[in-house]
């Protein structure tokens, strides 16, 4: 992510952030430790120290990003921001929209740590959450596709909890 992006988060996604922090610090490092120390006893370099150096550093790494995000996020609370929003879609939008004669698709949006396609969240900073970032219920957008411009229009914006 662009150091000069603001990181927006829903309330539940720095939830689960925060969850998973807290299950690698107290649950995971403790394993991690044994295990390393287990690995690094033998007086002669092997796979074992190799990979656990490998594994050890990823989760460094992941820790460090989790607590970075974390650190850096302005948690944006949807029902609040639809008190704001006047019918805009906003940070924290659930928008109905339908791409040309296509059929009707429902998107929340939220934050990059937010995007979760399966649950049908999608980043403000994507194609289409740029797109539709303030426009209102009847209004045209247009997205960036791979083959060129895709239009669609918004039929609906709501801003419920998360």
């Amino acid at each position: 992510m662009d150091p000069s992006e603001p990181n927006l988060m829903t309330p539940a996604c720095a939830s689960r952030l925060k969850a998973e922090l807290d299950e690698m610090l107290y649950k995971l490092r403790p394993k991690l430790t044994m295990t390393y120390a287990w690995a690094t006893t033998f007086d002669t370099p092997d796979e074992n120290a190799q990979y656990a150096d490998k594994v050890l550093d990823e989760y460094k790494s992941r820790v460090r990003y989790l607590k970075d995000r974390l650190r850096n996020a302005e948690i944006i609370d949807p029902v609040e921001q639809g008190k704001i929003a006047k019918g805009k879609v906003l940070f924290g939008a659930v928008v109905t929209y339908r791409i040309g004669e296509g059929k009707k698709k429902k998107v929340r949006i939220g934050g990059v740590e937010d995007h979760d396609e399966d649950k049908g969240t999608i980043s403000y900073t994507s194609p289409l959450g740029s797109a539709l970032m303030k426009k209102k219920a009847g209004d045209a957008f247009v997205r960036k596709g791979l083959n060129g411009p895709v239009t669609g229009k918004v039929l609906k914006v709501a801003y419920p909890s998360c």
